[in-house]
């Protein structure tokens, strides 16, 4: 039920690494541009009837974050 979008709303590519429905659950997720200074996106998650959009990437990109290459930092917020 997760989905990664960009700043403009384009859906992202992603695999779901480990930790599903758990604590801790960690996604590599495909960026095709990456920008110098913030590259803004999102993440939804919590719609019970959505299904899994997850796919293996691994041919995708060399800079995973499970593969320990690149990470990134995140931050949750919510609204109001």
């Amino acid at each position: 039920d997760t989905r990664f979008t960009d700043a403009v709303g384009n859906l992202l590519e992603y695999q779901l690494v480990s930790g599903c429905d758990s604590g801790s659950t960690s996604y590599d997720v495909v960026f095709p541009t990456i920008h110098n200074g913030v590259n803004l996106s999102y993440v939804y998650y919590g719609n019970p009837s959505a299904a899994s959009a997850s796919k293996n990437i691994s041919g995708v990109t060399a800079l995973s974050p499970s593969g320990g290459a690149a990470g990134l930092a995140t931050e949750e917020t919510t609204p109001g």
